[in-house]
């Protein structure tokens, strides 16, 4: 039974759609969108990468059927983390997350459908909040509020569909 298993698994893994990784520069995007391999006209299926000159990670984006789909993560030269974040059918959705150099959080926005909508939090160099808002379509709605180093409010901001209405 094992030895059928196995034949099985190996004949579906030479024949299968196998997910291919690439350089970045291989790619090229057509006017609508989509993602393929360059002189290729089927929609590239696999991971792209990019590398900084010392030849560590800068970048690694999932594709299917030629849209940047699922997790996104870019590097420092350092190798710490710079982003990561999630795409979904070509946009950004769920938590996006930015980091400094030093590995501490830079910012944190949540979005659906490529557009910011919830809560967004920014942070200083140092790991403590700096900022937090809220956002519809991209556009500040409600409460904005900025804080010192220390923790303690700086001032507020009042918004309603991205226009500030009240200090």
């Amino acid at each position: 039974m094992t030895k059928i298993f196995s034949l099985l698994l190996m004949f579906f893994s030479l024949t299968g759609d196998s997910q291919d990784t690439i350089y970045y520069r291989r790619l090229t995007k057509s006017t609508n969108c989509i993602w393929t391999k360059k002189g290729e006209t089927k929609p590239f299926t696999g991971v792209t990468f990019r590398k900084h000159l010392s030849g560590k990670k800068r970048m690694v984006i999932n594709f299917e059927y030629g849209i940047p789909q699922g997790k996104r993560i870019e590097y420092y030269k350092n190798g710490k983390i710079r982003f990561e974040g999630v795409n979904v059918s070509g946009d950004l959705n769920g938590m996006q997350i930015w980091y400094y150099k030093n590995g501490k959080k830079k910012s944190e926005e949540d979005y659906v459908n490529g557009k910011i909508t919830g809560l967004s939090k920014g942070y200083y160099n140092n790991g403590s909040l700096r900022s937090v808002a809220n956002f519809k379509d991209s556009k500040e709605e409600g409460e904005l509020t900025y804080y010192f180093k220390d923790g303690t409010v700086m001032f507020k901001e009042y918004y309603s569909n991205g226009k500030r209405i009240k200090n």
